[in-house]
């Protein structure tokens, strides 16, 4: 069996101990039952056995993931599965026994959120939040579980974005840093918190570039990586100033909206990303194959056509924007996404070739699966872009 380039994110349950500003979840449904979990898992597995691929990444979340009673069942039976699971949690869950749970299960990752300095990620997390997740990355090194501090940036805070890091690094924090945009929905739309306006996205983009390639050379236990896919192809473009090729090749490969991951809710509905609240489906009802390789709607992310600003794009193997942002901007997920910065930078003409105008999910593609280019597309385009660097003697 081929392990095949895909994720779920699974969220088991809207309920949580926290109510962050600008969390997208503005209703609660029911929690996942451990029964319904089971039932989905039969769904995935006859997917995969029917296509003879592996799904091999599970992102457990919420809401707070712990507050589902059958949290630590769903887990543990992933983890006799095989399946590599990290989870979206808060702070508040990081104990003792909650670790040595997670250690004894393999988990590959637990991810908390900062959204700035003390003063301004308590006004959005609540009172005492800050320091409650300093200390739990402390408690996660302790336990030797990988941890990823996300940054979730809006108007409200990206000033605060760069102190923070500045912080942290006076805390020799060890894990690893990412950020993406806020897009305004669900309770960040009720509290009217704003997206950043695409004038600043770019001095950011250079910023967090130039604080990425201090961090590697200094050997910073806090290490900057790309989450958004406009940071990632703007980091490639700058590529040959610092950070190698091959270490881009490892983290880069585009928006996975519709592509290589999909978000499943408590109720069943399914969406490309969990930001991109546009239901295809519920895995209850339909099965996975149905969801994910016939539905007209999802097919449209594989599509090069689809995308009005990305399509003749020399980055769209690395790319394809954010279908999130482009919705919140204008109600059309592949409408332009305003954070491009590639379209004033390209030279005319230097578009990828449209032989391959679908996306195969699989990395060494077998044409069966209508679903990210291959890396050797990747790795084509990164050895055009290093000949092109040699030509111009850089």
């Amino acid at each position: 069996m081929k392990t095949l380039n895909f994720s779920i994110q699974w969220h088991i349950t809207d309920r949580c101990l926290n109510r962050c500003k600008h969390c997208y979840i503005d209703t609660c449904t029911n929690d996942v039952s451990f029964e319904q979990y089971r039932y989905v898992m039969d769904k995935l597995r006859r997917f995969e056995e029917h296509h003879d691929v592996i799904i091999p990444g599970f992102c457990i979340t919420g809401g707070d993931p712990f507050c589902n009673v059958d949290f630590y069942k769903i887990v543990e039976d992933l983890s006799r599965r095989g399946k590599k699971v990290s989870i979206l949690g808060i702070p508040e869950r990081v104990t003792t026994d909650n670790m040595r749970f997670l250690s004894q299960n393999g988990i590959s990752c637990y991810q908390v959120s900062l959204d700035g300095t003390q003063m301004d990620h308590d006004s959005i997390r609540g009172d005492g939040s800050y320091l409650r997740t300093i200390e739990a990355i402390k408690t996660l090194e302790q336990y030797d579980i990988p941890r990823t501090i996300m940054f979730t940036l809006g108007e409200h805070n990206r000033k605060d974005m760069f102190q923070l890091i500045k912080e942290l690094d006076k805390e020799d924090v060890a894990a690893d840093f990412t950020f993406d945009f806020l897009v305004e929905e669900g309770k960040a739309k009720v509290n009217c918190m704003e997206m950043i306006s695409p004038e600043c996205c770019e001095s950011i983009f250079d910023e967090y570039f130039q604080q990425m390639q201090r961090h590697q050379k200094e050997k910073k236990r806090l290490r900057l990586r790309m989450k958004s896919p406009m940071m990632k192809a703007y980091a490639l473009s700058k590529s040959e100033d610092g950070i190698g090729y091959s270490t881009i090749l490892n983290r880069i490969d585009g928006c996975h909206c519709g592509i290589s991951s999909c978000a499943i809710l408590p109720n069943g509905d399914v969406y490309p990303c969990r930001r991109l609240p546009i239901c295809i489906g519920n895995i209850y009802d339909e099965d996975f194959e149905e969801i994910i390789l016939d539905n007209e709607f999802i097919k449209r992310f594989r599509r090069r056509d689809s995308y009005a600003l990305c399509e003749d794009c020399q980055h769209f193997t690395v790319c394809r924007g954010c279908p999130a942002i482009s919705y919140s901007f204008s109600g059309n997920p592949f409408g332009k996404t305003p954070y491009c910065f590639s379209k004033k930078t390209v030279p005319n003409g230097d578009a990828l070739s449209k032989d391959n105008g679908e996306i195969d999910l699989l990395l060494n593609g077998v044409g069966q699966l209508d679903t990210v280019y291959t890396r050797r597309m990747i790795s084509d385009y990164i050895k055009k872009n290093m000949q092109r660097s040699k030509e111009n003697g850089n």
